[in-house]
């Protein structure tokens, strides 16, 4: 039997945000609630720590720094050769909905293949030519005479309304995508979460110094400031938790809930709060608190259960298909069992590897710099950057990566570096066989015209 399948991606949520994963306030009780009804992933680790770079994985099971070595519009767009998982589900009969705030997620980066409805955000605004223009200037315009600020994402309850319309009549089986942005900087969240978080306010001129600060990335971040920010970010977090609770409660309205559908809840990666120096998630690095995300699957046949092995977000496109018994394509990266498979005997990810790097000055220039590895098992992190050579740390003794161990531990390094340099061997030999297919395709093609 085929059922339902609701992916919703949270940009820039960290897993220790939520309270099910150890947080002290209460900052996901909607998200806590479904948790504890089906699959919690304790350590699940993205394969990036920007969308750039994570993205690619989630929707195609596959590496992002393959598509360094393409000689394509650019390190950001999918290629064609590569099934998303919408493409796969769409050719198995299911109706494709997406509802993205995201404008770096889009046809022309390949992820709108295989959807029959998709908000785009960047189409949209293009097919809107001058007019839809002039209605964006004329909405910010009255946002900021009415002294609230023109957020450059829809709101989570905007995407959830218009999720539910898409969803309003359509056919089982379906794929719905909906994907929140509203916890990405910079952040404005409602006053009402604000007071639920801190018991009081932050006055509005207050946080857009603090916004600006984070975004033109200005020296001089007090304790204050950084105190005031993770209140901005926490109130954020319960904003979109609230939205997709009642999300949820409306879906059960109309007869979608966890008996037929598969409610699947992650996040691309998450934010740095000045652990290591920095805020939101603008530098390439790999630490814990952008790398680990949430990961949560509830629905038919699957008992609450906690998770504790690391798992690596590559595996949830094969996932989601082996939920529906779907075969996954044979290039896919990741396996449906390390999610789906409780066994302890399953194959599991020993080590993960998650890739990371500076854009460029355009995100459709091929080429990335300050480029970063890391490999991850439950106790060690190894990280290698190209600029400022090797970390180590034991993330048991020292969880919040502060003590670089690195000379301390030479042999550890030396066998964690192998792992990193036969990972970037394959993903050479990979992009060599996508640009082989391309090849005879080309050839296949010229042969057909004559």
């Amino acid at each position: 039997m085929k059922h339902n399948v609701i992916l919703i991606t949270i940009d820039s949520l960290r897993a220790d945000r939520l309270g099910c994963l150890g947080y002290h306030r209460e900052t996901t009780p909607n998200l806590d609630k479904l948790a504890s009804k089906g699959y919690l992933f304790l350590e699940a680790i993205s394969v990036g720590s920007n969308t750039r770079v994570s993205f690619p994985a989630l929707f195609a099971s596959l590496y992002p720094f393959i598509l360094l070595h393409l000689p394509d519009k650019g390190y950001m767009h999918l290629p064609r050769e590569w099934l998303t998982v919408t493409e796969i589900l769409h050719n198995h009969g299911y109706n494709t909905l997406a509802v993205n705030s995201n404008p770096l997620l889009t046809y022309y980066r390949e992820y709108g293949r295989g959807f029959d409805i998709c908000d785009d955000p960047l189409y949209e605004r293009e097919k809107g030519g001058f007019f839809g223009q002039m209605q964006s200037s004329i909405h910010s315009f009255t946002k900021k005479i009415a002294g609230k600020p023109a957020l450059p994402y829809p709101s989570p309850d905007a995407i959830s309304k218009k999720a539910l319309a898409f969803l309003d009549g359509i056919k089982a089986p379906f794929f719905l995508w909906v994907n929140h942005m509203s916890i990405h900087i910079p952040y404005f969240p409602p006053k009402k979460f604000v007071e639920e978080i801190t018991g009081g306010q932050i006055p509005h001129s207050r946080i857009k110094r603090l916004n600006k600060k984070i975004m033109s990335k200005q020296p001089g971040v007090s304790k204050q400031d950084i105190s005031d920010i993770v209140d901005l970010y926490d109130a954020e977090v319960r904003n979109v938790d609230h939205c997709i609770g009642d999300f949820i409660e409306q879906l059960d309205g109309i007869g979608i809930s966890n008996k037929n559908t598969y409610f699947i809840i992650t996040s691309d990666h998450g934010d740095e709060l000045m652990e290591h120096g920095g805020l939101a998630h603008a530098d390439a690095k790999l630490y814990e608190e952008l790398i680990r995300v949430p990961l949560i699957i509830v629905g038919p046949n699957l008992k609450a259960t906690r998770i504790e092995r690391q798992v690596s977000t590559l595996h949830l496109t094969p996932a989601i298909l082996g939920l529906n018994d779907i075969a996954k394509p044979d290039y896919y990266m990741g396996y449906s069992s390390a999610l789906l498979v409780q066994d302890e005997a399953v194959e599991s990810d020993e080590y993960v590897i998650s890739e990371s790097c500076e854009k460029s000055k355009s995100p459709d220039e091929p080429q990335a710099t300050d480029m970063q590895m890391s490999c991850r098992s439950h106790q060690w992190k190894y990280i290698y950057n190209e600029k400022q050579g090797e970390e180590l740390y034991d993330l048991q003794s020292d969880p919040q990566e502060k003590s670089n161990i690195a000379e301390k531990e030479p042999n550890r390094v030396r066998a964690l570096k192998k792992k990193i340099i036969a990972h970037q061997a394959f993903e050479e030999d990979t992009a060599r066989k996508i640009m082989e297919i391309r090849r005879i395709k080309r050839k296949l093609s010229n042969v057909r015209m004559k």
